[in-house]
């Protein structure tokens, strides 16, 4: 169940960057505040992988999302 909260929330983020580098690209966004935004974007992607794997590694699965630090 988690796991596809987890894919939801990502595709979410994903969604959410690439209108913001469409907005940009239109003129709608400044490039500054473009930029802050997909830094909030790819910090919330992390912090949804780390949340995830420590799912599996807990429930004694093998994440299917591993970070390869």
């Amino acid at each position: 169940m988690h796991r596809y909260r987890c894919i939801g929330e990502l595709r979410g983020l994903v969604g959410y960057g690439l209108e913001l580098i469409v907005r940009a690209r239109l003129g709608e966004v400044e490039l500054n505040e473009t930029l802050d935004g997909l830094w909030e974007v790819l910090i919330n992607i992390d912090y949804a992988l780390q949340q995830a794997e420590k799912v599996h590694k807990n429930a004694g699965c093998k994440c299917p999302i591993a970070l390869g630090n």
